[in-house]
């Protein structure tokens, strides 16, 4: 059975929330033809590094913000309103970063 992206992402989010109501191990096994579905495949196999980037850049901003005297003002508040906009992108979309 094929699955368009946005059909094939909201089976991924059934699976997922099926799979964390069960209390024993579950496997998930996501299958692509690696020439038709190949953006799809790189997706799911790179999920972790575009999290780990997010998170990267998440404690890079929190750093300037806390630590960094010389940012002030203006360049202050653009960096926290790019860290604020972050965070509600990840949570409308259900992401979390822990």
């Amino acid at each position: 059975m094929k699955f368009s992206g946005y059909k094939r992402n909201r089976l991924l989010k059934k699976i997922f929330v099926y799979s964390s109501k069960i209390k024993e191990m579950a496997k998930v096994i996501l299958e692509f033809d690696p020439i038709e579905d190949r953006d799809d495949m790189e997706n799911a196999i790179n999920g972790w590094k575009w999290k780990t980037l997010v998170w990267d850049l998440d404690q890079h901003l929190r750093s300037e913000l806390k630590y960094n005297d010389a940012i002030t003002g203006d360049v202050y508040d653009a960096l926290e309103k790019i860290r604020e906009h972050l965070h509600e992108l990840k949570n409308e979309s259900g992401l979390t970063l822990e």
